[in-house]
């Protein structure tokens, strides 16, 4: 973690990915590479990182950042539908969730893109 918060992105990439050679399927050392991946723009292997994560327990039930750190994955990959629709769960769990900037501003950014899409093929 000390290497990821100080930007040290590729250090942080060798120790996460040893975590989960240490513990195969650590969804959190997962999380955290897609984590270190987005930092670094590489937001493909960000989300590849992302759904090994998910597959292996990380939810944003229970979890904020999670559901927010997935929603701009998403969002980075244009994936527009699929980031509205992780939002709109999101706002399912809970008022804190509702009242999320970050929650709200990627929905916007979303619909904003999804509509100019639709728009153009009309």
């Amino acid at each position: 973690m000390a290497y990821y918060m100080d930007d040290k992105f590729e250090g942080a990439l060798r120790c996460f990915t040893k975590s989960t050679e240490l513990i195969p399927n650590l969804p959190k050392g997962l999380e955290m590479i897609s984590g270190v991946f987005y930092h670094m723009g590489n937001y493909k292997k960000s989300l590849k990182y992302l759904k090994k994560a998910m597959q292996h327990g990380a939810n944003a039930k229970n979890d904020i950042n999670f559901s927010e750190f997935e929603s701009f994955v998403y969002y980075r990959n244009a994936l527009y539908k699929e980031t509205i629709a992780s939002v709109e769960k999101a706002f399912t769990y809970g008022e804190k969730y509702r009242n999320s900037d970050n929650l709200n501003k990627v929905y916007n950014l979303a619909k904003g893109k999804l509509d100019s899409i639709q728009s153009l093929g009309n």
